[in-house]
């Protein structure tokens, strides 16, 4: 997607998507759109006429990749009118699903390891390794000074 249909989702849509807020939550979990509305009652929804129509899409299979008690990642695919998912591709998709899941919580947990402010006594380790002291000096000069902290 163009990055103009991802801010519009982002701003604006994304509170009205049906399948993100009423589909898969589990997950690993794959639902279609046939699954959870009728095509005619997603042609009465505000989502379809404003971010999907005008894009082509009619036809969605979704995946869940992870679910928090404040965030979930959902893999979407959209299909054009007259092109729905075929038995196969589902399967496909649900086969897909686990291992999906999984490197999107991997990738989640190395974006926050990247992070200095997720790791423990990080900043206090680049400090450190600027007095010149070796990886190993850093790590039992941080260890005694938390040790001295909680005394």
């Amino acid at each position: 997607m163009d990055q103009g249909t991802i801010d519009s989702y982002c701003s604006h849509y994304v509170g009205l998507n049906p399948w993100a807020l009423y589909g898969v939550s589990t997950p690993g979990e794959v639902r279609t759109s046939d699954e959870l509305l009728s095509e005619a009652e997603l042609r009465k929804t505000e989502f379809y006429h404003g971010w999907m129509r005008p894009r082509g899409w009619l036809h969605t299979a979704a995946v869940s990749l992870d679910t928090t008690k404040t965030e979930r990642a959902i893999l979407f695919a959209m299909r054009p009118p007259n092109h729905p998912f075929t038995e196969s591709e589902i399967t496909l998709y649900k086969d897909l699903a686990p291992h999906l899941s999984i490197a999107a919580r991997i990738e989640k947990r190395l974006r926050e390891l990247k992070n200095p402010l997720n790791r423990p006594g990080a900043r206090e380790m680049d400090i450190l390794a600027g007095q010149g002291l070796r990886p190993s000096e850093s790590h039992i000069a941080l260890a005694r000074v938390q040790q001295t902290e909680h005394q």
